[in-house]
């Protein structure tokens, strides 16, 4: 889910009764003020975990690991129309918008270049940086309020990465000791915030 608190909309994406497995995705807009569904838009591709622009105006919607054509879709946020794509060659799982709007980051664990996080520039919609290598694709992660630093979770991986946004390189991994593993997912380090 994604809110445009400005718009007074609460997106949630959505496969109904079946696995979206990249395809068949999607996407409801709720009107949080009069409390009805606004609109509901179907998709033939997949659909994961979204994110918004801070001006509630544009949506980049991953396809899901599930997906094969590395390909993340630009949505209009008024009414659920593509209006462009994205092609990193990732398919796409997880994403984040600047808090300034100025950027948008992908990531994902599967497809032909899953170990790097893509930066796009959101006025023109093109990856300005791939980020990485990961040591295993990127699963959840988040970036500073700056945009400079991105702070990565990979597959089968018990720590973290830290990767520059402005050269694209790994400053740092991060590996916790002891036991590290959980049966729920092949991702025991799953979800990372920072204060």
């Amino acid at each position: 889910i994604v809110v445009a608190p400005n718009q007074g909309l609460l997106y949630v994406s959505e496969c109904g009764t079946s696995t979206c497995g990249g395809s068949h995705g999607s996407l409801l807009a709720y009107d949080l003020v009069h409390d009805v569904v606004a609109w509901i838009a179907n998709y033939t591709f997949g659909v994961d975990q979204m994110a918004i622009t801070p001006d509630g105006s544009t949506i980049y919607m991953p396809h899901g690991s599930d997906a094969s054509d590395g390909t993340e879709t630009i949505i209009d946020a008024s009414n659920g129309k593509v209006t462009g794509s994205i092609n990193t060659g990732t398919n796409g799982h997880n994403t984040i918008v600047s808090l300034d709007g100025t950027q948008a980051y992908l990531g994902g664990y599967t497809g032909s270049n899953y170990n790097y996080a893509h930066v796009v520039n959101t006025a023109t919609n093109q990856v300005i940086l791939n980020a990485g290598p990961t040591i295993n694709g990127v699963r959840p992660f988040t970036i500073n309020g700056n945009h400079t630093l991105m702070f990565t979770t990979s597959t089968d991986t018990c720590g973290f990465q830290v990767l520059s946004l402005t050269t694209g390189s790994v400053l740092y991994t991060i590996p916790f000791s002891g036991s590290c593993s959980w049966t729920a997912s092949n991702a025991p380090s799953h979800g990372i915030s920072l204060s």
